[in-house]
């Protein structure tokens, strides 16, 4: 058979050309070659010349199976078994050529071309190289895929265009309960999740047009578990152009669980932030009200939008107090009962125990400030009132024993160390009885009040007038600095009551009787020295009345 030097064909060649499939075998984009009976190669189109590395001349009548290192792949076996009329694909395969050192992927395909006068096989060879690279590497990417999925800490579910699943991955299993064949469709997972149908009716009606309109929102709904328990799942899902939709799920039954503790505890808060007698505030760092109830609103004369507009600092009275209590909240965070005067919308002053806490971000920065204000108005003026009771008298208004003790211990400290005397007096209202006979004790009380203040503007303001009980009455005077200071004294005071005494249109001429005696030379302690001018008063009672005496003198002096 004589071969044709341009193409390489033999009479096979001329055959193809007859059958008009040289042209179509010439232009294919994969080799092409044919193989007789021998294992010759009688015809190789320019593709298969191509991926060999070598000219037709050289590649036709060579052997094929040492061509193609064929039992390297099995292939001689293979294109026996086509002799025959057996059909064969082979590969991806990697293979080493004979005029090339590069290993290629490569897929042989042979058909079996039997006729009355001869059998042979025509082989179709593609390079697959870069397809297998890109098989390879879409193989890595969807292990990749699929390990991050199966490792995602959110469940996962793939679904086709018809609602067949097509992959769950573990965390989803983990927080239903339900693997891939538990669930193999969509309709499936919808029954068993949602067992009730009402509420089944509406979850597919939400993705039924979540799904048409492409809604990328998520959704939360309670779940039925594998396991019979409930949960309260969001869902949220990607819509693919080929019609696959990704949906991921998240447990958040605890989230959900924290969220109605949350809002119970703001509840309870609220109830008892509204309802609360004592006045409770809620300020920014800088002292700006964030909230206020309704008792701040009635402790401090104001509504609550205008309060809203202001700063806590607008109610301190004293600068001093307003850093007192800043340093002492910077240093341990809060401060409890903090007495603190404050003023109100209309100006008023009002004693208040405050009760701050700072709120702290996680930087440690103070963020809030939370207070409770207690209105101690009329506790103090109550306590001061009390302390008033216990050291005065409450006919006069004068101090009583208690007070006068305590006074006359202070002068006799101050005078020791300043080595100055003090005059001590005791004073009695001559024939007070008598008043009391006539008219009565209530009206004997307006005349001892009368007395009172008459006593009290005689004497120095830095002397003390006191009164010991019925119509007697005690002083204390400092800065003596010879006995004729207590007969000055005495006759002021004898003088003061020479004008009589008016009560309800009713006049009096009244006397009294006083005795003295001085520190230190009468005594060095209170009983001392009130028993010997008690002493010296005596005197003059008997004496006569209306005069006074300094113990321990002969003299008795009057006006």
């Amino acid at each position: 058979m004589k071969k044709n030097n341009d193409t390489g064909l033999t009479g096979s060649g001329q055959m193809l050309r007859e059958e008009s499939l040289f042209s179509i075998f010439e232009k294919a984009p994969f080799g092409i070659f044919i193989v007789g009976e021998d294992g010759r190669i009688e015809y190789a189109n320019e593709s298969m010349c191509e991926l060999l590395g070598v000219s037709r001349e050289k590649l036709v009548d060579l052997n094929v199976y040492e061509l193609l290192s064929v039992k390297d792949i099995g292939l001689d076996s293979m294109i026996k078994m086509a002799f025959c009329g057996k059909k064969f694909v082979v590969g991806p395969v990697l293979y080493t050529g004979y005029f090339e050192k590069k290993r290629r992927y490569r897929k042989f395909t042979g058909i079996p071309i039997r006729s009355k006068e001869s059998k042979k096989v025509l082989v179709f060879v593609e390079d697959v190289t870069d397809l297998k690279a890109k098989e390879e590497e879409l193989a890595k990417e969807k292990e990749t895929f699929f390990s991050v999925f199966e490792n995602l800490p959110v469940g996962i579910i793939v679904t086709d265009e018809k609602g067949k699943v097509r992959y769950i991955n573990k965390e989803f299993t983990d927080i239903t309960g339900y693997t891939k064949d538990d669930v193999p469709d969509g309709k499936t997972f919808f029954r068993k999740a949602y067992p009730d149908p009402d509420f089944r009716h509406m979850v597919i009606d939400i993705w039924k047009r979540a799904k048409k309109e492409k809604v990328k929102d998520s959704f939360q709904f309670r779940v039925t578990c594998k396991d019979g328990s409930e949960k309260e799942i969001e869902f949220r899902s990607e819509y693919l152009d080929d019609g696959r939709i990704v949906t991921a799920l998240s447990d958040i039954t605890a989230l959900k669980m924290m969220e109605r503790e949350l809002l119970e505890s703001e509840r309870r808060f609220r109830s008892i932030f509204e309802s609360s007698r004592d006045a409770i505030y809620i300020t920014s760092f800088n002292g700006n009200f964030i909230d206020v109830n309704q008792a701040f609103c009635e402790m401090f004369g104001e509504k609550k939008e205008d309060v809203l507009k202001k700063s806590a600092k607008e109610a301190y009275i004293s600068e001093e107090d307003k850093v007192k209590l800043k340093t002492a909240i910077k240093k341990a965070g809060f401060v409890k009962d903090f007495e603190i005067k404050l003023k109100k919308a209309n100006g008023e002053i009002i004693d208040c125990l405050l009760t701050v806490t700072g709120v702290k971000d996680l930087t440690g920065r103070i963020v809030q400030y939370h207070g409770i204000v207690r209105d101690i108005t009329e506790k103090k003026r109550a306590e001061e009132k009390i302390r008033y009771m216990a050291f005065h008298d409450m006919l006069t208004g004068l101090p009583n024993r208690t007070l006068f003790s305590d006074r006359l211990s202070m002068a006799i400290g101050h005078a020791q160390r300043t080595r100055e005397m003090i005059g001590v007096m005791m004073l009695d209202v001559d024939r007070f009885k008598d008043i009391n006979d006539v008219y009565g004790h209530d009206f004997g009380d307006l005349v001892l009040k009368e007395i009172a203040d008459r006593l009290r503007n005689i004497v120095r303001r830095t002397d003390t007038i006191a009164r010991m009980g019925g119509d007697e009455f005690m002083g204390i005077f400092t800065d003596i600095r010879k006995m004729e200071d207590l007969e000055t004294i005495g006759k002021k005071i004898l003088n003061g009551f020479v004008s009589p005494i008016f009560v309800k249109d009713k006049s009096f001429k009244l006397t009294v009787s006083m005795g003295f005696s001085l520190y230190p030379l009468h005594g060095n302690d209170l009983d001392s020295l009130l028993r010997r001018a008690d002493y010296a008063m005596y005197e003059v009672k008997q004496g006569g009345r209306n005069g006074f005496k300094i113990f321990g003198t002969e003299n008795r002096s009057v006006p």
